[in-house]
């Protein structure tokens, strides 16, 4: 019997993945929730090694910075090697002199707090699940530290329904209709009179098929980090249109034949 239950009503995403972690699972938990996004969770030996949240703008680089492991300079030149260049962003930190327990620790700060954004959404909710069982390869794993990854809240139980009516916890406040987590705190302030900051540019569309040259190209556009100089409410816009961008990109990645 499969321990993946067909949706998440009376159930738990972390229980889900405590009962992946008991059998040893390897391969690819899908979660689409009711707006059909499509989420995708990474196990490896059982342990959850990645967390993709479709439409989620969380980027690393942003963490170091507003942590301080980066100072501005480093982190503008990590975010203008990062649109150029097929490397991570944490290896890019790391050749700006960030120290690499930081970056460790702040990659497993941006995955846990991807999933507990997902399970905030799809908790107890008619999310459709669905485990692929596949090879995950060593590329595809974002955080393999620590153990606790392994299987959280896991118990020797199966998942247990919960009562008719309840819910998950308690979401953490945000402003209202946002969806992700725009990284306007680690963007350099600007010295510019907003009086007389420029009009912002259209977004522009990108073409049917986006390879990987032109998404280097809209993330330069698009990336709030990038134009400092731009009103706060419009670098958040461009976050919101790169997080977009960013999550068609990688499905068009994952597509047969790419």
């Amino acid at each position: 019997m499969s321990p993946v239950p067909r949706d998440l009503r009376g159930h738990s995403l972390r229980e889900v993945l405590s009962a992946l972690a008991r059998v040893d699972a390897e391969g690819e938990l899908s979660c689409v929730d009711s707006s059909g996004r499509r989420h995708r969770l990474l196990l490896r030996g059982g342990r959850l090694v990645a967390v993709h949240v479709e439409g989620r703008f969380d980027p690393l680089l942003a963490r170091l910075r507003r942590s301080g492991v980066l100072d501005e300079a480093a982190h503008r030149r990590a975010l203008e090697a990062l649109a150029s260049s097929e490397r991570r962003a944490g290896e890019l930190a790391r050749r700006e002199g960030a120290d690499p327990r930081a970056i460790d620790e702040a990659v497993d700060r941006q995955q846990t707090a991807a999933l507990e954004a997902l399970a905030r959404r799809v908790d107890g909710t008619s999310a459709r699940l669905a485990f692929e069982p596949r090879v995950v390869v060593a590329r595809e794993v974002v955080s393999w530290r620590r153990p606790a990854h392994r299987a959280p809240c896991a118990t020797s139980e199966p998942p247990t329904r919960r009562a008719p009516g309840s819910t998950s916890e308690p979401p953490t406040r945000r402003a209202p209709g946002s969806t992700s987590e725009p990284p306007t705190h680690g963007a350099p302030r600007s010295t510019a009179d907003p009086r007389r900051a420029p009009r912002a540019a259209p977004l522009v569309e990108p073409p049917p098929a986006m390879d990987r040259a032109t998404f280097r190209r809209l993330v330069r556009e698009l990336h709030p980090d990038l134009h400092g100089h731009l009103p706060a409410d419009e670098r958040a816009r461009r976050a919101a249109r790169l997080a977009e961008l960013t999550a068609r990109h990688g499905r068009d990645r994952r597509a047969p034949g790419r």
